[in-house]
Order: structure tokens, then C-alpha cells, then sequence
């Protein structure tokens, strides 16, 4: 697994999240529940000798490693979510801008639509011009 060096600034997409995500993301933490669950059934189970069980120090860095790669695919996948919003917004703002103009677009119709048109005979049109 490949943990960042530093903590970088907050993600300016979204304030939660915490740069940078490592390239290579960790397998699935559920996988490592079941393993978990069992040394942790057999640390409480009395009739289990005390040199079968797994000390509780390693139970520990296994539950650690658990939650860090939990908190790795987490931020990968509100990284992805603020990235696809912020393409989705771009996008509604494009979409109000194309409504807008149509609806100008309408209107303008609808007043040239109700411009009263005259027929003006030719020598009418010489005595406007002239």
C-alpha cells in the first residue's frame, strides 16, 4: 500500500476532502473483517490457549490498517464525486445560459408575431424615403 508522504491542502472541490490520494489505491478493507472478527473471537475465548492467540498489539495494527485503507477508498471516491459535480455544474450553468437565450429568442418571436404589418403602396414608400 502506498501512504502519501505529506497532508496537502483540503481539495478545493470539497473542504472534507484531504490531498493528495495515492496513485494506487488499497485493495477492499471488508476482505480483512472476517480474519479480523476471528483473532478477535479467539483473544476473548477463554478455553483457547494464550500462545494460539495473536498478540493484541498485531490485532491492533491490523485494525489500523483496516481503517486507513477504509479512509484512502473513501477519499478517492468524494474526490471522484467532487470532480464529476463540478463537471456536472459546468454543465447546468451551460444549460441556463442555452435557456435563457431561448427564451429571449421567444420573445423577440412573439413581438415580431404581434408587429402590426401595413402594406404600403409604392408611391407610399417614395414619399417615406423622400
Amino acid at each position: 500500500m502506498v501512504v502519501p508522504l505529506h497532508i496537502g491542502d483540503p481539495s478545493p472541490l470539497d473542504p472534507s476532502l484531504v490531498l493528495p490520494i495515492p496513485s494506487k489505491l488499497p485493495s477492499d478493507p471488508t476482505q480483512a473483517l472476517e480474519t479480523l472478527s476471528a483473532a478477535i473471537e479467539a483473544q476473548l475465548d477463554p478455553s483457547i490457549p494464550s500462545s494460539s492467540k495473536l498478540p493484541m498489539q498485531v490485532i491492533t495494527a491490523q485494525i489500523r490498517l483496516i481503517h486507513r485503507n477504509a479512509q484512502i477508498s473513501v477519499n478517492a471516491a468524494r474526490s471522484g464525486t467532487a470532480e464529476e459535480r463540478a463537471r456536472l455544474d459546468a454543465v447546468d450553468v451551460d444549460l441556463r445560459t442555452i435557456e435563457y437565450e431561448r427564451d429571449r429568442v421567444r420573445d423577440e418571436i412573439n413581438r415580431c408575431a404581434e408587429y402590426a404589418y401595413v402594406k404600403l403602396g409604392r408611391s407610399e414608400c417614395f414619399k417615406l424615403i423622400g
